[in-house]
């Protein structure tokens, strides 16, 4: 369980412990690897922003747990090769409500990760889901979730379409900067991934290593690409 091999989670009870490895397990396995590669880009973009030690905390948790809703979307939707038609987009666009309500139903620190579950998908713009927020209405977790979210999805193998080089998930991240994704945040990661180079060590290496965790990476993701850049 990824849980205890991060030297921040050490402050997690037991149960809280064992309560993060039960939300994972839930998940298929892409999901979980994603969620895992999802938490170590968000934390360096959290340390960049120098906040307090407990907010890094709470944006890594809530990053590798972001997609825990997807465990109640259907398999035929997640796995499926080709585009989404317009009902099964309105049945994906549900999970950041899944995923809000589990954690409330779990309580206790994981509370306090609904909101940025919830808000996950909520663009700059406000023409995001599921409640259209915008800016820095929607909480600064989310918002490097957001960012680092499209980034994996993006650079990672679908069943229906190939990877996109770190280039151009790079150029498409520049081009929703403002639009989809809040700026600031994407010129600060875009920043670190030029600095620290940890794009071409998941590509090339096919795992990244950052706080001791190695996270391996999946031979295929299905979902995340068309509904992040929706």
């Amino acid at each position: 369980m990824i849980a205890q091999n991060v030297p921040m989670f050490h402050s997690l009870s037991l149960s809280e412990m064992s309560m993060v490895g039960s939300l994972q397990a839930i998940c298929d396995q892409d999901t979980s690897a994603h969620g895992q590669r999802v938490m170590l880009l968000a934390e360096g973009v959290a340390r960049e922003l120098q906040i307090a030690e407990d907010e890094i905390f709470l944006v890594c948790l809530a990053a590798l747990l972001h997609d825990i809703g997807k465990a109640n979307i259907p398999e035929a939707i997640l796995n499926k090769r080709g585009p989404l038609d317009e009902l099964e987009l309105r049945v994906i666009r549900r999970h950041p409500e899944f995923g809000q309500m589990m954690l409330l139903q779990v309580g206790g620190i994981f509370e306090r990760l609904a909101p940025a579950v919830l808000t996950h998908h909520e663009r700059w713009d406000g023409k995001g889901y599921p409640n259209k927020v915008s800016g820095e209405e929607i909480p600064l977790a989310a918002r490097i979730i957001a960012v680092t979210d499209a980034y994996d999805a993006m650079v990672q193998r679908r069943a229906y379409h190939k990877p996109l080089t770190h280039t151009e998930a790079c150029v498409e991240l520049q081009r929703c900067a403002g639009s989809q994704f809040d700026p600031h945040i994407v010129a600060l990661f875009l920043s670190l991934l030029e600095l620290q180079g940890y794009s071409k060590h998941i590509r090339a290496v096919g795992e990244v290593e950052w706080a001791g965790v190695k996270c391996v990476k999946p031979s295929l993701q299905s979902d995340e690409f068309v509904h992040v850049l929706v």
